[in-house]
Order: C-alpha cells, then structure tokens, then sequence
C-alpha cells in the first residue's frame, strides 16, 4: 500500500511541474487537459481512472476534441493508449 501511494504522490509531482495550457470539457463532465510537451490526461471526475497520453500534437488533440463532442469516449481512451508515428515522437 505504501508503494502505492508513493507512486500516485510521483506522478502527481510529475503533473504539478508542467505547465497545464487549456481543459476542454464535454457536456457530461469528461475533461481533457492539455499540457506542454504533448501530455494529455482523459478523466471524469467522479471516476478515479485517468487515461494518459504522451507526445500529442495539436492535431490529434482536436481529433480528440471532436471524438469528446460525439461522445466517443471509448474510442477517445484507446486514441490516446495508442503510441504515436515515428514522424510525430
């Protein structure tokens, strides 16, 4: 247990020192938050799991925006558990 939480203490440390740039919302409380460096967190907040995604452009993150606005969460997650292109690391 003490693992457990040094780990989720690591990543929340790790999240603090970037720099949050815009959260998009949905109409039924999902939100995507955008951050330097291409990092995005997928969440509800009555959910305690998030979905990360690394190394994002612009454009998957407006890819996203939309799949939010159509309610494609599912397709959402799995967008973002997906590894970039080569071209786009």
């Amino acid at each position: 247990r003490d693992l457990h939480l040094s780990l989720r203490r690591q990543r929340q440390m790790c999240i603090r020192d970037r720099y949050l740039n815009i959260t998009l919302k949905d109409d039924e409380g999902w939100k995507l938050d955008v951050y330097e460096n291409g990092f995005v967190e997928f969440y509800e907040l009555n959910y305690d799991k998030r979905v990360v995604g690394r190394n994002v452009t612009h454009e998957r993150v407006i890819q996203m925006w939309r799949m939010m606005q159509e309610g494609k969460r599912d397709e959402l997650k799995k967008l973002l558990k997906k590894k970039p292109e080569p071209d786009q690391a």
